[in-house]
């Protein structure tokens, strides 16, 4: 039994071909269509949530990295402005060793030619000095290598004059990241 119409035809209760209209989405198709564009605006959100997110995660990892490296200048300069001050008459060999395992460069080469005389003079007059940070401060930084600025109080005491004198010196300290960490490449009395 079949039934004709205007608009639609049914064979054996199922719809035809001609019996579909065309022009018109059916309620299944509205539905997805519906759905489509929510799902687009909802996918869009979250890739840019997790750009956003990416971003700022790598911003803070980059801070975090700066901040430390810049501590790191800070201690290896607030090191070495101590031990370049703090040397005794009866240690000095170890002194002179903890400040060249510190430093690269010409810096190092022209310490250790100049260090030496340096420990027969602290030898010959009995000499000890004591050093101590008043102050340190990061002067400049770029990217591997940074200047420390500090100013060191410094006592020092010889067999001739047991009496310390104190003096403060203030030390332009130049480091740099090499293979075995940061070390010093210059050192001025400022």
């Amino acid at each position: 039994m079949a039934e004709n119409s205007a608009s639609s035809s049914v064979v054996d209760g199922e719809p035809t071909d001609s019996g579909r209209n065309h022009g018109a989405a059916a309620p299944e198709q509205l539905r997805r269509s519906s759905l489509s564009p929510t799902f687009v605006v909802g996918a869009v959100i979250v890739v840019c949530v997790a750009a956003l997110a990416g971003y700022l995660g790598h911003g803070a990892f980059q801070s975090r990295h700066a901040d430390h490296q810049r501590d790191v200048f800070l201690e290896v300069g607030q090191q070495v402005a101590i031990d370049i001050t703090t040397i005794g008459y009866d240690d000095a060999d170890t002194d002179v060793k903890r400040i060249l395992d510190l430093s690269t460069g010409s810096f190092r080469d022209g310490f250790r030619s100049r260090s030496p005389g340096f420990v027969d003079l602290l030898k010959r007059d009995q000499s000890r000095s004591e050093g101590a940070i008043i102050e340190i401060g990061l002067q400049s930084e770029t990217g591997d290598s940074a200047t420390v600025v500090a100013i060191v109080s410094v006592k020092t005491m010889t067999a001739a004059v047991p009496e310390p004198h104190q003096h403060e010196y203030r030390l332009r300290i130049d480091e740099r990241k090499t293979g075995e960490g940061t070390q010093v490449s210059d050192v001025e009395f400022i």
